[in-house]
């Protein structure tokens, strides 16, 4: 893979350059995994186009497994440049609701999030079941109709004539933590028929970070790489969270494999680390990516890595302005 651009400037480096292929600890499982930069999160945009995909009805002949993905994932990705605006409002990213005006902004974008999912939802209705995955295809239709109506509590909610701000803002956080945890969960019910682009629709599956791999302190990984500047293969060394550091690993996504088991190419893939790091970007921190003095880095597998059967994701932060961390940014809402 080509070398990406990097910034000029250097995060802070301690220890020695060590990385070994094959070692599971963290961060040492980045070793010889290609570097994603330039990350642009980007905000789920959807057009529904009408009739799309309305090719029968759940009483006709089931479809052959791979062309219900193929067509599923034509429903939360159609074939067109006409993006809706679902630009993620200030009071969304930052995760804080202290007026009306936030209340009710946030609920008409969840509105909009809420018309998008019930679209989704009776398209995939629509069509001919997968062979032999029926339930697992009517699980996704019935976690997708479920996210429509936790976003539609969003806006009912910020509608209410006994909204009082800001005592409610708690209440109101709640209610939208619950519309992406369900949106999470509709994404999750993808997984098992591998349907990608409606698995990054929803922003991939519940991100609670349960399954990091410990750092040095039992806490988030932390690490440094002397060469990070110059390379396109990580060499990370192991250091302590509470002592300054580069880089924290703050979760670990996978990209469904498919029947085929094929390399999905390097759009596809990045296209991926985009979003998936991105959602759990703020369930880690507690902001959006897009108001954050943090960046993000995505490391994805290589071809060859793929391969070799590693189809992991991960995610790492650093410093904007790549000066060291002090202490793990988990909850630290900057």
């Amino acid at each position: 893979m080509t070398a990406p651009e990097h910034p000029s400037t250097e995060p802070v480096v301690t220890g020695d350059q060590a990385a070994h292929r094959g070692r599971r600890t963290m961060p040492e499982r980045l070793a010889a995994r290609v570097v994603r930069q330039g990350l642009v999160v980007a905000v789920v945009g959807f057009t529904v186009v009408p009739g799309l995909l309305h090719t029968g009805s759940t009483g006709q002949a089931s479809l052959p497994v791979a062309t219900w993905v193929q067509r599923a994932d034509a429903v939360c990705r159609p074939p067109t440049n006409t993006v809706q605006d679902l630009t993620v409002p200030a009071s969304v990213a930052h995760g804080r609701y202290v007026t009306t005006a936030d209340v009710r902004t946030a609920g008409s974008y969840y509105q909009q999030l809420g018309r998008l999912d019930s679209a989704v939802a009776r398209q995939l209705r629509d069509l001919p079941g997968p062979a032999g995955q029926a339930d697992a295809a009517s699980g996704v239709v019935q976690a997708v109709q479920g996210a429509a109506q936790a976003d539609g509590r969003v806006y009912t909610a910020s509608r209410s004539r006994h909204l009082r701000m800001p005592q409610d803002g708690a209440a109101i956080a709640q209610t939208v933590a619950a519309a992406d945890t369900a949106a999470a969960g509709a994404g999750e019910s993808t997984q098992e028929l591998a349907v990608v682009d409606c698995l990054l629709l929803f922003g991939g599956d519940n991100a609670d970070h349960q399954n990091l791999p410990k750092g040095p302190l039992d806490g988030p990984p932390c690490w440094n790489d002397p060469n990070y500047t110059n390379e396109t293969i990580l060499n990370p060394t192991d250091v302590p969270c509470d002592g300054p550091h580069g880089f924290e690993t703050y979760g670990v996504a996978s990209y469904p494999t498919g029947s085929d088991n094929a390399y999905p190419g390097d759009a596809a893939m990045n296209r991926a680390a985009d979003i998936l790091c991105a959602v759990r970007f703020k369930t880690f921190v507690g902001i959006d990516p897009s108001v954050s003095a943090l960046s993000v880095l995505p490391v994805t597998p290589a071809p060859d890595d793929w391969n070799s059967g590693d189809h992991t994701i991960d995610c790492a932060l650093h410093n904007t302005e790549d000066q060291p961390l002090v202490g793990s940014m988990r909850d630290a809402r900057r």
